[in-house]
């Protein structure tokens, strides 16, 4: 069984809880789990200090590893696998990076999940000088064969960036992230 690695997003008070954390809660049967809590983040404080929690990630990741974030974490991720992390696997919800981003040779599968409602990540990809995007609304549009979309608009009938957390369509996320892990989606 591979490490289930979970990083919350931007903008949250209790350490993903509400959001990522629910999705940890549901999932911990599947074997070995953490959470990276890095806290809460203004938008200053992000663009300084992503980077240097990319690096703090890639120490506590086990080789084959399956990265799973949500948000401003997803940049997090890409970062840390780019820069060595042994991700095997990355999914990334509703992420807030860019829609035409490389994905290091190292991860072979990621699978974005989507809402082609999220105005967030869409203003967010419209900060200057800013490492955001708009992946989370559109999904990722290079052209590589490890890389699914899914949106979650379609999937689970729910809109908006974090509507995939609501009490309502939690377990269905939790059970469509299980078959994604499992290799059965």
């Amino acid at each position: 069984m591979s490490q289930l690695v979970f990083v919350h997003g931007f903008n949250v008070t209790d350490g993903g809880a509400g959001t990522i954390g629910k999705l940890a809660r549901r999932l911990g049967h599947l074997g070995e789990s953490s959470q990276f809590r890095y806290g809460w983040l203004g938008l200053l404080d992000v663009r300084l200090f992503d980077r240097r929690f990319a690096y703090m990630l890639s120490g506590m990741v086990s080789h084959g590893a399956v990265g799973i974030g949500h948000s401003n974490s997803c940049p997090i991720l890409h970062r840390a696998a780019s820069d060595g992390a042994p991700f095997r696997h990355l999914i990334l919800i509703n992420p807030a990076l860019d829609a035409d981003v490389a994905f290091p040779p190292s991860v072979e599968r990621v699978d974005v999940l989507h809402n082609s409602d999220d105005t967030v990540v869409s203003l967010g990809s419209l900060l200057p000088f800013h490492g955001w995007g708009d992946m989370g609304r559109r999904g990722a549009v290079r052209p590589d064969g490890r890389v699914r979309n899914y949106d979650t608009r379609v999937l689970f009938g729910v809109s908006g960036h974090s509507a995939v957390f609501a009490d309502e369509a939690i377990d269905r996320l939790a059970s469509f992230v299980e078959a994604l892990i499992e290799g059965n989606r």
